[in-house]
């Protein structure tokens, strides 16, 4: 398969029914990608490869998110939830208002699965623990932190399986005085 210019396309186009539904190949450049539509007409780019071998997948859901920079000491008990996005792709979405709670439940967009990433920064501690709950049923990953009366970050990694329209929020238990925001406490969650 040739195409005149860089600009051109040559792909192979598969169907259902005579309604695109993928197609691979080079798409008005150079890169090699890979496209698939529901319905033939909305296509969306799953795979996109370089002239020089870089992979990206620009569908694959990433987030990064913290609730709005602040300072606050929440109650044992409570739940934080998120309001700003730091890094955002694939369909990740800010569902209603967490239960017992501030900031907004975290909508999984994709069932799979995920690598969760909890950085939890206070300014001070009396003994506390984060947690990084799934449906308000499911303890996934837990920052903990001892008592201080300094700043701390405390982290928490976990490798979980998540389903499609599932919710995350963090779950507090002890008491400390968080940072909130970008680069401080957030969460990152990659689907693999």
């Amino acid at each position: 398969m040739n195409k005149s210019a860089t600009a051109e396309t040559g792909t192979l186009l598969f169907q259902t029914a005579w309604s695109g539904r993928a197609e691979m190949g080079l798409t008005g450049s150079d890169e090699f990608s890979v496209k698939v539509s529901g319905d033939g007409s909305d296509w969306l780019t799953a795979l996109t490869i370089s002239p020089r071998g870089a992979v990206r997948t620009p569908a694959r859901p990433i987030a990064r998110v913290s609730l709005a920079a602040g300072t606050s000491t929440p109650a044992s008990g409570s739940r934080t939830g998120f309001s700003d996005f730091h890094v955002l792709q694939g369909g990740f979405t800010l569902g209603p208002v967490v239960p017992s709670g501030v900031g907004d439940r975290l909508l999984i967009p994709e069932t799979g699965l995920y690598i969760l990433l909890l950085t939890a920064s206070t300014l001070s501690s009396y003994g506390h623990a984060a947690v990084v709950e799934a449906n308000r049923t499911t303890a996934l990953a837990s920052a903990v932190g001892p008592a201080s009366a300094g700043a701390a970050r405390h982290t928490a990694c976990a490798l979980v399986s998540l389903t499609e329209g599932d919710w995350l929020a963090l779950l507090h238990d002890g008491s400390a005085q968080y940072e909130f925001g970008a680069t401080k406490t957030e969460l990152s969650a990659i689907m693999l």
